[in-house]
């Protein structure tokens, strides 16, 4: 597994992504941004479940470690909050920039969460802010809605097999998680404990791929059926909420607006 430098940063939108990957922690010791608290519908925070796992692999929580509740972070996407996200964006470039970063690893465009795709979006554009002050940084992402030993690689990209002994420490603290007890046993019994083996982190072309696979993506297809249950009230939908914001905070990042033709 080579990758440039000696300081990366991990940033996602959710705390529990980082047991995705585990082997990589203890290997690379990355400082850690976490976007929200996981709270989730329940109110109640993984933080410090996510806290546990960062001192158990020599990590290091970053000065932005749980900043929105997940309520507050739908509710931004919904209300297209642009000033908020773009504040977020300054957050991330400062902490690339403060604590020298060599590269960013972030959560993948997968169209499966919009917290997820939100972030990696956020993260693509601090990237670029912090180009803009001379300091290139190299930006990967990492799957978490696909089984992680079949997500495609790219030109420059990194893989790192685990051992008997490091698959063992992910999978024990992946069951050790409080609050995430459920998803660990259906993401094992989906994929199997082996596919966890593998740890994935994919180089980001240029520009950063922004459209989510699926159109509408599967966020928005589970909303609409959630609606229809009596869940909830109203839809999270890519064209009308998550594409008009991601396309401001991306204009803040650079010229063209990768975004436009999708969000018309």
């Amino acid at each position: 597994m080579r990758l440039p430098g000696v300081r990366p940063a991990l940033i996602v939108a959710h705390p529990g992504h980082e047991l995705r990957l585990h082997g990589w922690l203890e290997i690379a010791r990355p400082i850690v941004l976490v976007l929200t608290d996981g709270s989730g519908a329940s109110g109640r925070s993984r933080l410090r479940s996510t806290a546990g796992v960062l001192t158990a692999t020599d990590a290091a929580p970053g000065p932005l470690f749980g900043r929105l509740t997940d309520r507050a972070l739908y509710a931004m996407i919904v209300a297209r909050d642009a000033a908020l996200a773009l504040r977020l964006v300054d957050e991330l470039a400062a902490a690339i920039l403060g604590h020298r970063v060599d590269y960013v690893v972030a959560d993948a465009l997968e169209g499966y969460n919009p917290a997820h795709d939100l972030c990696h979006v956020l993260v693509s554009a601090a990237v670029l802010q912090a180009r803009r002050s001379g300091v290139r940084v190299p930006q990967l992402d990492f799957p978490l809605a696909a089984a992680p030993n079949a997500s495609p690689s790219r030109r420059g990209s990194a893989r790192l097999d685990l051992d008997e002994a490091a698959l063992a420490r992910k999978l024990a603290a992946a069951r050790a998680y409080v609050g995430l007890g459920n998803e660990v046993e259906r993401a094992l019994a989906l994929y199997g404990t082996e596919a966890f083996r593998v740890e994935r982190l994919r180089r980001l072309g240029e520009p950063p791929c922004t459209v989510p696979p699926e159109d509408p993506p599967f966020y928005e297809r589970y909303g609409a059926s959630q609606v229809a249950d009596g869940q909830y009230a109203d839809v999270l939908r890519y064209r009308e909420h998550f594409a008009p914001l991601a396309a401001a905070v991306w204009r803040s990042a650079v010229d063209e607006e990768p975004w436009a033709a999708s969000a018309s």
